[in-house]
């Protein structure tokens, strides 16, 4: 599989860099969190809950909003990813 880069603008998404992350490691976060709400800054796990309400509780008090994300571990339908509409990404292909 070739490696594929992603580039977008950071200043508008700066937390955009987060769900690529989780999109690069869900197959290990499903097996460790299924079902939980994790919370995701600086590309690290930063703590898991039971609802995504007490997630976000507890994310708001340490960080800026903007800087994490709050991502559960469900296999979703691909038709519901998260879409930035009417910004368009360049894909880059890495050799």
């Amino acid at each position: 599989m070739e490696n594929t880069s992603v580039q977008y603008d950071a200043e508008k998404y700066p937390n955009f860099k987060e769900y690529l992350w989780f999109k690069d490691h869900e197959e290990e976060l499903m097996r460790r969190y299924y079902g939980r709400f994790v919370v995701i800054k600086d590309e690290k796990i930063w703590g898991d809950f039971g609802t995504w309400r007490l997630a976000w509780t507890n994310a708001r008090k340490l960080h800026e909003p903007g800087t994490y994300i709050i991502q559960q571990c469900i296999e979703r339908d691909p038709r519901w990813a998260p879409r930035l509409i009417g910004h368009k990404f360049t894909f880059v292909e890495e050799k």
